[in-house]
């Protein structure tokens, strides 16, 4: 599996864990697959990255990225 993009596609904050959860919709294509196709992953940060956009996108999607 190759991931060809990923792009955080909805973040909220999550009170009851003080993190923030994204769905992180990654570009991926396969070796079963002819086509790329999107799939969708939840991926937590915590809190304290929040100030720092750039660096909450990209933890949020390595975080992703390892998980698929």
């Amino acid at each position: 599996m190759e991931i060809i993009n990923a792009r955080v596609r909805h973040a909220r904050r999550a009170p009851e864990f003080d993190m923030v959860e994204a769905i992180i919709r990654l570009k991926v294509r396969d070796t079963l697959r002819p086509m790329p196709y999107d799939m969708d992953v939840l991926s937590f940060a915590p809190v304290a990255l929040a100030r720092k956009p750039g660096a909450m996108r990209q933890y949020l999607i390595e975080a992703a990225t390892s998980q698929a």
